[in-house]
């Protein structure tokens, strides 16, 4: 399940990434 949740977790950012090219500002939400 964790295996899952972090996959989750990865395409999650990856859109993030995606969404805020032009200004790129990396936010981890990770608790």
């Amino acid at each position: 399940v964790r295996e899952t949740q972090r996959h989750i977790s990865t395409v999650k950012y990856h859109e993030d990434f995606e969404k805020h090219k032009g200004c790129f500002t990396p936010v981890v939400t990770d608790p």
